[in-house]
């Protein structure tokens, strides 16, 4: 897949190689725009949000965990 020159290129890649659905690519673009957002403005940060968003969001990880198998799976065939 080659190295991505940009982090969004990262999704790109992992979305031309059917690693990721187009929906965890955009799930992935917005959970990585929070993390910008905790780590750039944290000062600003509401907490109860953001535990909010982990509480609802575990899934989330578990679909982008689960995608990475079957594509690692498929690789073994």
């Amino acid at each position: 897949m080659g190295l991505p020159a940009e982090e969004d290129d990262l999704f790109k890649k992992l979305l031309d190689a059917r690693i990721l659905s187009e929906e965890m690519g955009e799930t992935l673009r917005e959970m990585k725009g929070f993390r910008n957002i905790l780590v750039h403005e944290y000062a600003r940060v509401n907490d109860r949000l953001v535990y909010e968003a982990v509480r609802t969001k575990e899934e989330d990880f578990h679909s982008f965990q689960m995608g990475v198998v079957a594509y690692l799976n498929r690789q073994e065939e």
